[in-house]
């Protein structure tokens, strides 16, 4: 396991978007917020290597709205 990393997600826009990771944890996590808000979750990864995070509300992950995390 890696250290801990405090993800905060702020929601810029002004609708419902989240911030999920679904690799390289035990259980998946999902920051879920309203336009204009912000949230914060503390993840830790099994290991290290490279993560994807998305927005999973429909259509917004396909529209661009991902990255990547990279736990060394």
């Amino acid at each position: 396991m890696v250290n801990p990393l405090q993800v905060t997600f702020q929601n810029s826009g002004e609708i419902l978007h989240d911030f999920t990771v679904q690799q390289g944890l035990a259980r998946p996590i999902t920051i879920l917020e309203d336009g204009g808000k912000s949230g914060t979750a503390t993840v830790t990864f099994d290991k290290p290597g490279t993560y994807k995070f998305f927005c999973s509300q429909p259509g917004h992950d396909q529209a661009g709205m991902h990255g990547t995390i990279t736990v060394q």
